[in-house]
């Protein structure tokens, strides 16, 4: 019995996907928002806290990336230079003017999927080039496990870490749903260990130009490492002659049956 019920559920999820074969999973767009905070004292890496809280915000490598929600861990990547800014951010003017900034937002942008999605953040790292001969720093900023900001001790499950929930910010969240509306540490799912933070929202309709502005903002005062401190190439001190940010990132659709279905299209198409 238990052999038919699994064949059976495979034939379900193959005709289904045979259904939907030329559709492709739903998408987001990925950008980067810096406040750049020139009297920042810091290095990069640290955790700002209340101290980052002015400054313009300028976004990096503005809509350039997509995340598939497939269910698969994807990198990204962000010039944090003056090559990269793709337009003035939500105060920016499209200029480097300081040296140093924080990790201000994470911008998500909708390709008009207008149903629950869930998000996995893990492994934020600045890796930049101090001027002058020491070689470039790979500088391991978060995996979300409590060493960063805990004292080595895991999160508890559900802990707001780095990031608020996506409704937090005035500015996109008039963009979602009520609910869901959660960010927090999930400690089922990790790229490297078992440990990141979870994100779900959804848009209130299709319309591609929705967005989410998943802030780091501190608040309340004990949410623990909340806006990282970021290096900018190209700043007024020429203290840094180049710095990237790589951040791994995993989603998923709801109700993740369309995940089955994505999964089932993608083996008949390879047979």
């Amino acid at each position: 019995m238990r052999m038919r019920t699994g064949v059976l559920l495979l034939v379900t999820i193959a005709l289904v996907g045979a259904a939907v074969a030329g559709d492709p999973a739903p998408t987001v767009k990925i950008s980067l928002g810096l406040r750049e905070t020139a009297t920042l004292q810091a290095v990069p890496g640290d955790f700002a806290g209340t101290a980052g809280h002015s400054g313009q915000i300028e976004w990096f490598n503005k809509d350039e990336q997509t995340l598939v929600l497939d269910g698969t861990w994807q990198m990204f990547t962000f010039d944090i230079s003056a090559a990269a800014i793709a337009s003035a951010g939500l105060t920016g003017n499209g200029i480097v003017e300081s040296d140093l900034g924080v990790l201000e937002h994470l911008r998500i942008l909708s390709d008009g999927y207008p149903w629950d999605i869930t998000l996995w953040i893990d492994e934020l790292r600045n890796i930049y080039d101090p001027a002058g001969p020491p070689p470039p720093i790979n500088k391991l900023i978060s995996t979300f496990d409590g060493v960063a900001g805990n004292g080595g001790v895991p999160y508890a499950d559900g802990t707001e870490v780095m990031f608020q929930e996506p409704r937090f910010s005035g500015s996109t969240s008039g963009n979602l749903a009520t609910t869901p509306n959660f960010a927090g540490i999930d400690n089922t799912v990790g790229r490297d260990d078992s440990s990141s933070v979870k994100v779900q929202f959804r848009f209130i309709d299709n319309s591609p130009t929705r967005w989410v502005r998943l802030t780091t903002f501190l608040t309340p005062a004990t949410k623990p490492e909340s806006n990282p401190v970021l290096a900018e190439a190209g700043g007024p001190n020429g203290t840094y002659a180049s710095s990237t940010v790589t951040v791994w990132l995993r989603g998923i659709p709801e109700p993740a049956s369309l995940l089955l279905i994505g999964l089932g299209a993608a083996l008949l198409r390879k047979r």
